[in-house]
């Protein structure tokens, strides 16, 4: 296959490439004739594998892939708005626009992300979604007024927290605790840093983080509270390399 024909192949509702020239009547057999089936065969159907097709596109085509992606995440969510396709859709709609070239695609693609939480909050998408919706809020250095702590803070502070208390044990939410600790210490919430160390050693014991160990330090030295700072040293395990030091705090 040659390159002109490689960037111009799309997948049709047969499972069978088309040519992009046909790729508007590949999305309407789609929405027309995979209907039938109910939304069991909106995951990883026609629709879909158009979207994750698009994300391997190629630059130097005359007619930018994503364009056809947008129409037929478009085209989805028209349908089947409530649906887990959507939810895929979406967030793989979001992966694209964040890949690309236009001018606004971090502002876009946090969009994106934020919308799998809000409207699919179930999905098994929205961990990571908030997770990569933090991390351009990061490389933007975005902030916000914390309704909660009544302070300016750093916008993925928000959006690690709803992570960590929605999935509190989703992959995701590992690293999540630990970035949300360091965004309370930015902002001098010592006390919720520890906690959110200790609630990382909680749901992931294993973790090599030093998590309990971490948290323990903060509530001793910078919250002021032996008892929870003995608390958190008895979660450290005994993998970790300051097992021993936790145990000489709990004597």
């Amino acid at each position: 296959m040659g390159p002109d024909e490689r960037h111009t192949r799309r997948i049709g509702s047969d499972g069978r490439a088309v040519r992009r020239d046909d790729h508007r009547v590949a999305r309407r057999d789609a929405a027309g004739g995979g209907v039938s089936g109910g939304e069991a065969d909106l995951a990883g159907g026609p629709l879909e594998l158009q979207l994750r097709d698009a994300l391997d596109h190629r630059a130097g085509e005359e007619r930018p892939v994503p364009d056809d992606a947008q129409a037929a995440y478009v085209e989805l969510r028209s349908h089947y708005g409530s649906s887990p396709a959507a939810a895929d859709a979406t967030y793989l709609l979001a992966e694209l626009v964040a890949k690309g070239k236009r001018d606004d695609r971090d502002a876009a693609a946090r969009a994106l992300y934020g919308e799998v939480f809000d409207r699919f909050p179930k999905s098994t998408r929205a961990p990571q979604a908030l997770a990569r919706k933090a991390a351009l809020e990061d490389k933007a250095r975005l902030r916000q007024l914390d309704t909660e702590l009544q302070t300016s803070v750093p916008a993925s502070l928000v959006s690690y927290r709803s992570l960590v208390r929605s999935y509190p044990s989703n992959p995701a939410a590992e690293a999540a605790y630990e970035a949300l600790a360091e965004r309370y210490k930015d902002v001098r919430q010592f006390a919720l840093a520890a906690e959110s160390l200790e609630q990382l050693a909680t749901h992931f014991p294993e973790n090599r983080r030093d998590a309990a160990w971490r948290a323990g330090e903060l509530y001793e030295d910078k919250v002021k509270d032996p008892a929870k700072a003995r608390g958190a040293y008895a979660l450290v395990p005994a993998t970790s390399p300051r097992y021993r030091d936790a145990q000489k705090k709990l004597r």
